[in-house]
């Protein structure tokens, strides 16, 4: 209940000082149990997007059932040492009808952030439709959404599945959809020393399709 209601007071605009370490940091000092946290939203929106420095410790963030990331829309933030356990899971099932969609563990959007040794084990799952007839992106990964400007992702793992069912189908016949096993779209951002040992797989007949065991799409610069 602790990280929801960080992310509640942040997403609020509120005083986050509480959670705040003396270095002016945000961590986690023992492993997270999400179980049972129905209602989950992600930290950081499009008002408030989350500007700090987040340190997991090498904690895990476990039993989280959701629909969302763990973060949502970041911007100069500072995401390090984060761990999602593979009892967690994250999965999208019925409609949806917005006309970008993302479906990761950790941050949906990034900006001129950096991403570094953060791991992933949980299993990504898109089974849902849209009926929208205007343009559609859907950005599915192991761990980020899109990334740009001056981010960095260094050293980051992905051991989950990301599967797309054939469940997934769009009212707009070109719709594009973009899978990474780290990062779904990368947008002049640079991820360097990244592995993704999770398994990708789309079972849809959207008619764009980007798929990349470590980027789905790259407009930027991958290093090993």
């Amino acid at each position: 209940e602790g990280l929801k209601m960080f992310a509640q007071a942040w997403n609020s605009g509120e005083d986050v000082s509480d959670w705040m370490s003396e270095a002016g940091t945000f961590e986690i000092k023992s492993n997270v149990n999400m179980a049972g946290i129905t209602d989950w939203k992600s930290i950081g929106t499009e008002e408030y997007p989350f500007t700090g420095v987040f340190d997991g410790k090498y904690r895990e963030i476990q039993g989280m059932d959701s629909s969302y990331p763990l973060f949502g829309v970041c911007e100069d933030a500072i995401l390090q040492n984060i761990t999602i356990a593979a009892n967690s899971t994250f999965a999208r099932r019925g409609e949806y009808a917005d006309t970008d969609y993302t479906l990761v563990p950790l941050a949906a959007r990034l900006t001129d952030c950096t991403v570094s040794e953060c791991v992933n084990k949980a299993d990504v799952t898109l089974s849902a439709s849209n009926r929208l007839t205007s343009k559609i992106f859907i950005y599915t990964g192991g761990l980020l959404g899109e990334v740009s400007g001056k981010t960095e992702v260094i050293k980051c793992e992905n051991h989950g599945k990301v599967t797309i069912t054939k469940d997934v189908v769009t009212s707009y016949q070109k719709a594009i959809l973009a899978q990474g096993g780290i990062v779904a779209f990368n947008d002049g951002a640079t991820i360097s020393q990244c592995e993704n040992n999770g398994s990708l797989a789309v079972n849809t007949d959207i008619y764009y399709q980007h798929i990349g065991g470590i980027v789905g799409v790259n407009n930027g610069t991958v290093e090993s």
